[in-house]
């Protein structure tokens, strides 16, 4: 099985497959009609991160230990951020756990078991405006929701075979897998359903090319004017709102794109080598920037690309430092970037003068620490 990411190993060995020709994407286009605006992003002209001119201001929480002292967390996938409530989700663990802001444990969600109110997987969450929380489980197809007190109020069983899901404005939207059968969804990239997950409409087909053994989490991130979509293995990404296709925008990084003879069998290509470059995350679009990572022949690189100059700015996550932007993995509701660090991303933390010992302590000691950017534009 081949594996889309694992924050918590080594950058280094790091294996992201998302971008490909704009000839062979994944999701083909015949909603792009339909579509109000089409953008291209072309990455050259790329300078170092540094010299981007936006100040970065980040300030750091320490997640809580147990009463044992020992890390709650083994790795994380997925950060959310609202109304001053931290939501990660660790797949590993199977485990959705709550923190203030401060970084204070507040409550574990959901049961991993064989029972009716249990779980056997954490496939994704979100969380809609009213602190309410969405475990969807794609071993049993089902999505479980629990109230603002974290307690269990009903199920709804999926008709289709999904990998995702994010709360849409009261609406859901969810990443089809690729092998649905029925009718409706078969061959479809997304889904829309209401409030009671019950189908309305499907949007973007898949193409031929795609390498059913790759695994990845939440490809929907939340943005202010929507939510920001890209899919592995494709090149665009697409601003949805309202159950439609408002804005894409195609990454084109010219004779560094992944060759269309690898699409379907991913892992061959970095066991062979050579040159290629790819979207290591679904960015986030913040004012009139866009910021994300890169794979490039192996390293990871944070990205911000400036729409109005159309130009990107780029720096090697192996380098990163406190005045710069992490691995960017969702936008919180006060406009923050929120991102983590651990040892394995931030192999120099020892050095950094702005973390206190009892952060650098917890670095030390495998914890984990969110990330809460803020740009000064």
């Amino acid at each position: 099985m081949f594996h889309m990411f694992n924050y918590s190993v080594k950058l280094i060995g790091i294996s992201f497959i998302f971008i490909v020709f704009l000839s062979m994407i994944s999701c083909q286009q015949n909603d792009m009609k339909n579509i109000s605006k089409t953008n291209v992003i072309f990455f050259k002209n790329q300078s170092p991160l540094k010299d981007c001119g936006i100040k970065v201001k980040n300030t750091y929480v320490i997640l809580s230990e147990d009463s044992m002292g020992d890390n709650l967390l083994k790795q994380i996938d997925k950060i959310v951020v609202k109304d001053s409530i931290i939501y990660v989700a660790d797949t590993y663990m199977k485990s959705l756990f709550l923190y203030d802001i401060a970084g204070n444990f507040i409550s574990s969600v959901g049961k991993i078991g064989e029972g009716p109110n249990e779980n056997l997987s954490l496939s994704d969450f979100c969380v809609d405006n009213k602190g309410n929380i969405y475990w969807y489980d794609g071993i049993k197809n089902r999505v479980q929701v629990y109230n603002n007190e974290y307690s269990l109020v009903g199920h709804y069983k999926i008709p289709f075979k999904a990998e995702c899901l994010q709360w849409d404005n009261g609406d859901f939207i969810f990443s089809l897998a690729p092998y649905n059968s029925d009718s409706l969804t078969k061959g479809k990239c997304l889904a829309y359903t209401d409030s009671l997950f019950v189908l309305q409409k499907t949007l973007l087909d898949y193409d031929d090319n795609i390498d059913l053994n790759v695994e990845f989490f939440s490809p929907f991130i939340s943005i202010p004017n929507g939510v920001s979509y890209n899919r592995a293995v494709n090149n665009n990404v697409f601003i949805l709102q309202k159950g439609n296709i408002s804005e894409s925008f195609f990454f084109d990084f010219g004779q560094l794109n992944v060759k269309e003879e690898y699409l379907s069998n991913l892992s061959t290509m970095q066991e062979e080598g050579g040159e290629y470059c790819y979207i290591a995350s679904t960015p986030i679009f913040y004012k009139d920037l866009v910021l994300g990572c890169i794979n490039k022949s192996g390293e990871i690189f944070s990205f911000i690309f400036d729409l109005n100059e159309q130009k990107s700015y780029i720096g090697s996550v192996l380098e990163y430092d406190s005045k710069n932007v992490n691995i960017p993995l969702s936008l919180s509701d006060r406009g923050d970037i929120v991102s983590f660090l651990n040892q394995d991303i931030y192999q120099d933390f020892n050095n950094d003068k702005t973390l206190s010992k009892e952060m650098k302590r917890v670095l030390n000691d495998g914890g984990f620490l969110v990330c809460f950017s803020k740009l000064e534009i």
